[in-house]
Order: C-alpha cells, then sequence, then structure tokens
C-alpha cells in the first residue's frame, strides 16, 4: 500500500506510491492519489478514439485527475466496441482457431488473443484476464454489438483440463 511521508511545512500528508502505478497531487485541497484513475491497458485503447488531436490518452487521463481543463475532442460518429474474450473452462489453451475468419469479418477492426499458447486458465470469477479482446465499429452499436458477437463464435478454443492430484490447486 501507499506509504505516508511527513507533511511539508504547512502541508496535509500525501501517499505516496513506491510501486510507480500512481502519483500524487498536492495543493490547493486537492490531496488526491492519481492511482484512483484507471490507466489504459496499453495496446488496448485505439489513441484515435480516446484521445483526439495532438493529445495522448495518457495526456488526457493525467489532465483530467488534476482537474485541469480538457482540449475539445473530435470524435468520428461511428460508434465502436470492444469484447473481453471470457475464459469458457479452466485448464490450459492448446490452440485458437478462427482467428483470421473473425478479422475478416465486416465491422471488425482487430482480434487480438493476449492469453499465452500452453497458459494455465482460470475463468472468472477465480481468475483475473481474458482470452483477448475483438475490436469492431460500424454505423450503430447495434451492428458493432452484432460483429464483436458474430466474432466472438467464429473463434475456437481448444482448453485441456488439468487433472488434479492431491494438494495440488486445479484450475476450474
Amino acid at each position: 500500500g501507499p506509504s505516508w511521508p511527513a507533511p511539508a511545512a504547512g502541508g496535509r500528508a500525501v501517499p505516496e506510491d513506491p510501486g510507480g502505478d500512481g502519483a500524487a497531487r498536492r495543493g490547493a485541497g486537492h490531496d488526491r492519489s492519481l492511482a484512483e484513475h484507471r490507466r489504459p491497458e496499453q495496446g488496448h485503447v485505439p489513441q484515435d478514439e480516446a484521445a483526439g488531436e495532438g493529445a495522448s490518452l495518457e495526456a488526457l487521463i493525467l489532465r483530467q485527475a488534476a482537474g485541469l481543463p480538457l482540449p475539445p475532442l473530435n470524435r468520428e460518429a461511428a460508434a465502436r466496441g470492444v469484447m473481453m474474450i471470457p475464459i469458457p473452462a479452466g485448464g490450459l489453451l492448446r490452440r485458437v482457431a478462427g482467428l483470421a475468419e473473425a478479422k475478416a469479418l465486416p465491422g471488425i477492426d482487430d482480434v487480438e488473443i493476449t492469453a499465452p499458447l500452453n497458459n494455465l486458465l482460470r475463468p472468472l470469477p477465480e481468475g483475473d484476464s481474458y482470452l483477448g479482446f475483438i475490436f469492431a465499429r460500424g454505423d450503430s452499436p447495434g451492428r458493432v454489438e452484432a460483429a464483436l458477437r458474430q466474432a466472438h463464435q467464429q473463434l475456437d478454443f481448444t482448453i485441456e483440463p488439468v487433472i488434479s492430484l492431491a494438494g495440488t490447486p486445479q484450475a476450474t
């Protein structure tokens, strides 16, 4: 957790985050940890979608967290969506099929499988990850949702069950 340094003269103690995933803002009653604000998953938020011209997503998040004014965002009219591909069963991921077919569907921008092959998978709620992400865009939210579902149906994951021996944890 955060450590609490001694307050500076006339100031309040503000937690510092030695893990490097947060920073503190001090002054004018705005003492709070920037770690409270979600960090973008690297590679999983298209910059043109979130940031607008001339501003990185990270810069916008820091400006918003610090209470600074945000530049106007130029957004396109198209709908966009992302599906976090759930893990259907626990075990070892052995094969992913249908990736090219899913990527070729109308409205699909990309399909990224982030779980490595031969990796032990645990579905939610015991697990804490996804198989990957499907990105889509279209002229309406309904079409985007349909494209995401259709792409997901194209994917076939071979997950080999893990047999638990007495006293050995098992992926379920």
